[in-house]
């Protein structure tokens, strides 16, 4: 797997603690020595059954689409404002993935990301909703929910 199509191992950690439920096609995992010293770290598809998903020690490597599932199409602000999902890559051919205001879609953002890693900006946009209260996790990946 190629690691820009998945979020990097911080930013992986870091929606791993926010409380994004570890639920993916892909994992990041250490590779240990036969010693037990610890390895680098590698991507790898579930399915292949090539080491034990541990929660805290295996964090998920979320692909975009993973995560565009989990965006939710608009957000609703602590005032009540909604803002639309905006995606594009731009001149500096960075991914920007933002919230803007409704109904006019003008230059008023409520949050953005950019990164050259589509993955990356969509997580970090994630982790931006979550951390800030507007999205919260109720149970599974598909329970990700707008605040209030």
């Amino acid at each position: 797997m190629n690691e820009r199509f998945v979020t990097s191992l911080a930013l992986s950690k870091k929606l791993e603690e926010a409380g994004v439920p570890q639920k993916s096609e892909f994992y990041w995992f250490q590779h240990y020595s036969p010693e037990g010293s610890e390895g680098e770290w590698a991507i790898s598809h579930h399915e292949d059954g090539d080491f034990e998903i541990v929660e805290g020690f295996t964090p998920s490597a979320w692909t975009s689409g993973e995560l565009g599932e989990m965006l939710p199409n608009e957000v609703k602000d602590k005032g009540g404002k909604y803002y639309g999902l905006q995606m594009k890559k731009n001149s500096l051919n960075e991914w920007a993935v933002y919230y803007t205001r409704y109904p006019a879609f003008s230059d008023l953002d409520l949050c953005s990301a950019r990164e050259t890693s589509e993955a990356e900006a969509r997580g970090k946009l994630l982790l931006h909703l979550l951390t800030s209260g507007l999205l919260s996790v109720s149970g599974d990946v598909e329970e990700i929910k707008g605040g209030k």
